[in-house]
Formats: structure tokens, sequence, C-alpha cells
């Protein structure tokens, strides 16, 4: 079967929606094209490797901006504003406030998918895709300048309207975001009579242990070792 023909995208309109005009539009093109695309149509190019890229600058960006505004908070704490602020759903709803999901080639199945709100991770990558291509055209201060005027545009807030989360989902979240690996835990001891008993947990990253927890339930014990993870965490903990 032959394929059909690129679909153009019309680069003044997206560039005039993130406030960035790029020097190199194939970059632009590149970071609106999903993987998919390329199984019915002609392209050179998908948006996966800027992907790659865009996330790492964006994790940079927002390690910054949060060391700079608060100047006390211990670094696990950090990282766990950090992983509230770079959220899927909060990446997506940014490329549908910028309108890229209207210009965002993929194939027919995943752009009827993306309508009906089905693979926000679809819009999340596609915002951490332009996030790349700017960094490429531009440096990391266009990048910057992109991603706090356009992106996380209202960091407090972003952080107020974001629940807290038990100790547990907040480190899962946290490990899975950086580190594509979900804690496992493992009760180490078991002490006391049956009315009265205690347990200790462990949680682990890989083969690592990273927090111990105590309490009078496998559930309580777990919380305060995923507690501890937290407080104690890391990026490279693995």
């Amino acid at each position: 079967m032959r394929k059909k023909s690129v679909r153009e995208i019309d680069t003044a309109v997206v560039e005039s929606a993130i406030g960035y005009t790029f020097s190199d539009k194939n970059l632009l093109t590149s970071a609106l094209t999903h993987r998919s695309f390329l199984n019915e149509h002609k392209a050179v190019e998908h948006n996966e490797r800027l992907e790659f890229l865009g996330d790492a600058v964006l994790q940079l960006v927002s390690t910054q901006e949060l060391f700079n505004r608060y100047p006390d908070e211990s670094e696990g704490d950090l990282s766990l504003s950090r992983s509230r602020l770079v959220r899927t759903d909060f990446l997506a709803n940014a490329a549908k406030d910028l309108g890229l999901h209207e210009h965002l080639r993929a194939s027919a199945g995943q752009t009827q998918e993306m309508q009906k709100g089905v693979v926000p991770s679809l819009l999340a990558n596609t915002t951490e895709a332009v996030i790349g291509a700017i960094y490429r055209d531009g440096g990391l201060g266009s990048a910057t300048a992109f991603i706090l005027e356009k992106v996380l545009t209202d960091i407090p807030g972003f952080l107020a309207a974001t629940p807290a989360q038990d100790a547990k989902t907040a480190l899962q979240e946290l490990v899975q975001q950086q580190q594509q690996i979900t804690p496992t835990y493992t009760t180490l001891a078991t002490n006391g009579p049956d009315n009265e008993r205690t347990f200790t947990v462990g949680v682990q990253i890989g083969d690592t242990v990273i927090g111990k927890g105590e309490g009078h339930s496998k559930q309580e014990a777990e919380q305060r070792a995923a507690q501890q993870a937290l407080d104690n965490y890391t990026t490279d903990a693995e």
C-alpha cells in the first residue's frame, strides 16, 4: 500500500502560540510528529528523541525553580513537588492550552483516541518534544522561557491545586517517573504477641532498600517506610 504524502504543519500558527520562532522549522515538525504517523504517511522523523531530551530539560528547569523558590524545603519535599509539577495531566493540559493537539500528526486511530481524551500521555509527550525542539534550536535560555511562560505558568498555584498524596502513592509516582520502575515492599520482621504485633517493612528500588518503617499493621509500616524513602530519596538511588 502506497503511503500518503506528509500532512504539512502550519508552523507560523504554532510558533505564535508557543511564543518561539524556530530557525530550523524541521525541529518543530519532528516535535509534532508521533511515531504512529509514519505507519500511514511519508515522514522522516518522529518525536520520541526530542521527547526524551525535553523531559530532561523540563526536569532541570523545574528543579532549579523549586530550589530557588523554596530554600527551606528538604530534598525529599523538593523531589515530591517536582513530581507533582510535571504530571502527565498538567503537561497534557498545557498542550491543549497551546493548541498543540490541533497540529499533532498521528495515525487516524491515535488521533481519534486523543480527541476523546483517552491518551493524555500523547499530549504530555508532545509538550516535552516541543521543549526538546526549542532547546535544540535556541538553547537552555529559550527552553526555560517557554517552560515558565507557557507550561509551568503558576508553580505555587499548581502545587496548591494538586492534593497531597499518601506516602506510598507519592513515592510510586516519583520513582516511576524518574526510573520507570515500581518500588516493592518486604516485611523484614514481625514482633510481639498477636494483640500487640508490630511489623517492620522495607521498601526497595531494584535491589536497594531506601526506607524502613514500623507499625501495628503492614499498611502502617509500609506508609512509614515510604515516607522515610521520600525523605531520603535521590535520583541516583537505583
